[in-house]
């Protein structure tokens, strides 16, 4: 059985249902950071110490707001896989794959390799310029190459195997580490491989995720204008701010509505089914 069988028998990625105890400790440290934050602020425009009403009305706002612009992209999209799957180091191979790469290419290479091979040892195994030939497709090979060469030494190195499956007895926190450590897989990536492999409540800011939700403008109920930071900051603040149930769905979607509607450069607002909400959406509409 080829690698890709075996990867396909486990399937596609799916939302996850996170526990209510999670889902309240989130709100509760959402709302200590409000009533009484740290002297290092815990974002920009962060509002100072909050009242405790105050602080609940805040979050319920930004809460409910998220809960209803999920709600009608759920019905546009429903919470589609985007090709993701669940097999985390086959994950974690489609996106050194996906690196600045259109998705039919870096999926073109992704089947190609994995069906080619019954094995990871066998892929780690092969001759550099023979995997440079497989994965080829949309660009950047050789650092394709390095990555994945590199990826699969450090897991077999640390774990005594080709798998991941060790990561689901180490904390959120020890994950991303691990992950992230990885050659060319920096928090982003390592973040998508949590959520859409190992079901954990990550939320990934790629840039149609954080582009959206800057449009939207409704962190600046929590004062944070997602407009004033960069990518990295965006991810940093975003990753603890959205409501863990919310994070699939949420990070699927804002990546269908903005290839869809909402790109870079003239985002089809009288189209879009959030404009009557969207900030960005009522100035330009």
């Amino acid at each position: 059985m080829s690698l890709l069988e075996q990867i396909m028998d486990t399937g596609y990625s799916s939302e996850t249902t996170f526990g209510k105890a999670l889902i309240s400790a989130w709100r509760q440290r959402v709302i200590r950071a409000l009533v009484s934050p740290p002297s290092r602020l815990p974002w920009p425009g962060h509002p100072g110490k909050l009242e405790l009403d105050a602080a609940t009305n805040r979050l319920n706002t930004l809460h409910d707001y998220l809960e209803g612009v999920d709600m009608i992209l759920r019905q546009r999209y429903g919470v589609p896989h985007l090709h993701n799957v669940r097999d985390p180091l086959a994950e974690l191979l489609l996106i050194v794959l996906s690196r600045k790469t259109p998705e039919d290419a870096y999926l073109r290479a992704f089947h190609r390799l994995l069906q080619s091979h019954d094995s990871w040892e066998d892929i780690h195994h092969m001759e550099e310029d023979e995997l440079q030939d497989m994965v080829e497709d949309g660009g950047l090979a050789s650092k394709k190459v390095t990555a994945i060469r590199g990826m699969l030494t450090t897991i077999h190195d640390t774990f005594g195997e080709y798998s991941l499956e060790s990561l689901e007895q180490m904390s959120d926190q020890d994950v991303l580490k691990f992950l992230a450590s990885l050659d060319e897989v920096g928090p982003k990536s390592a973040l998508c491989v949590m959520m859409y492999a190992l079901e954990r409540p990550a939320f990934p800011v790629d840039a149609h995720v954080g582009r959206f939700l800057t449009r939207l403008g409704i962190f600046t109920v929590l004062g944070l204008d997602l407009g004033a930071l960069d990518h990295k900051q965006k991810q940093r603040y975003l990753q603890d701010l959205v409501p863990p149930e919310l994070r699939y769905s949420l990070h699927v979607n804002a990546l269908m509505i903005g290839r869809e509607l909402c790109p870079a450069s003239s985002p089809s607002c009288e189209d879009c089914p959030l404009s009557d909400r969207c900030y960005t959406g009522l100035q330009r509409v």
